[in-house]
């Protein structure tokens, strides 16, 4: 399968024709797919901290520069970066700090509703279990509410929540353990919350793709064998496919579903190598492409960050190609990577 790399450009979303990615701490955009770019907007942070977030292998280890980018309904820009959630207001040249993260050094994503609330999740070690917050607010974002907490010891933290458009409901996805891994969902708003499903590593989820009638999602667990699945919304829970390892990116593009598996340490997941799997309809899973680790070995993943391959979110009907951000995969690392849809489509026919 043919593929387009470029080195220490890291892809960030596709939306109306355009390519956001960044290098380091500054925002740059594509119109031809990510072949060439123009910088538009940097965040300001010390020189140091901008010098080493533009070597790949230190940003890597120090989980420096941008991990999430996303649009207002206002066509703000807003983004997570190490330690802080920050804003470019579409009338602005600069990106601004709407809240600093006081436990961890970001959270995993942000999420919109109908109403134009967001909201964002604790993610942090927590290793003494304290209670976990849902922080909210609403535009200009200047002020912050704890709309829900985790009471302490029932989850370690919160991975991602996701908003279903359909129903107007929320999903929340927690781990690690026990009752702590868990799909929780509410329906007014995360004024409160009850557990879809809950108790085991089945329950363990970083991502999921919500639809009208279903949930389609992939375990993320070093526990036990890892599954791609189907869920339906009163929690009854298909299996459709083992994969080689954790899943953290499962995204719907256009009509065609993607999910990427992780290299952990792990007694049951013995895979050197990271597999991009494809579906057409969510149930029937194809393996599309595998990537071959890199040297560093599993027991520093804590450090240089496991080996993986990051789907990146598209909101463009039009977009000819899938993008994706990988990190410790042999001959790819900290690349770029782009596929052809036709291609990929031929290769799940």
């Amino acid at each position: 399968m043919n593929t387009f790399k470029k080195f220490g450009v890291k892809p960030l979303l596709f939306k109306d024709g355009v390519l956001y990615a960044s290098k380091g701490y500054s925002l740059f955009i594509s119109n031809d797919f990510g072949v060439t770019y123009k910088f538009i907007c940097r965040i300001e942070v010390n020189f140091i901290v901008n010098f080493f977030s533009k070597i790949p292998i230190i940003a890597r280890i120090f989980r420096l520069g941008f991990f999430y980018l996303d649009f207002d309904f206002n066509n703000n820009l807003l983004a997570i970066v190490r330690g802080r959630l920050v804003i470019k207001f579409s009338n602005e040249k600069v990106f601004n700090t709407l809240i600093k993260f006081s436990r961890g050094s970001r959270s995993l994503n942000f999420v919109f509703d109908n109403k134009g609330n967001l909201s964002w999740g604790e993610y942090f070690s927590n290793k003494d279990r304290k209670e976990v917050h849902v922080f909210q607010s609403n535009y200009p974002y200047n002020i912050w509410r704890k709309q829900y907490t985790f009471k302490p010891n029932e989850v370690r933290h919160i991975h991602k929540i996701f908003f279903d458009k359909f129903n107007y409901e929320y999903y929340v996805l927690t781990g690690d353990y026990g009752n702590e891994s868990a799909i929780w969902k509410s329906s007014d708003y995360l004024q409160t919350l009850s557990p879809l499903i809950r108790g085991n590593q089945k329950s363990r989820a970083v991502s999921i793709i919500i639809e009208k009638n279903r949930i389609i999602g992939a375990t993320d667990t070093q526990l036990e064998q890892n599954y791609l699945y189907c869920l339906n919304k009163n929690g009854e829970q298909n299996l459709t496919k083992k994969i080689t390892g954790p899943c953290f990116d499962i995204l719907k593009i256009n009509d065609m579903y993607f999910a990427s598996s992780v290299i952990e340490v792990s007694k049951f997941n013995f895979s050197n190598e990271v597999i991009l799997y494809g579906s057409l309809d969510g149930i029937k899973w194809v393996e599309i492409k595998s990537f071959v680790k890199d040297f560093y070995p599993k027991r520093l993943q804590k450090y240089f960050q496991f080996s993986t391959l990051s789907i990146v979110p598209s909101k463009d009907f039009l977009n000819r190609y899938v993008f994706f951000y990988a990190i410790g995969i042999k001959g790819y690392s900290s690349c770029l990577i782009r596929i052809e849809f036709d291609e990929i489509k031929n290769k799940l026919k």
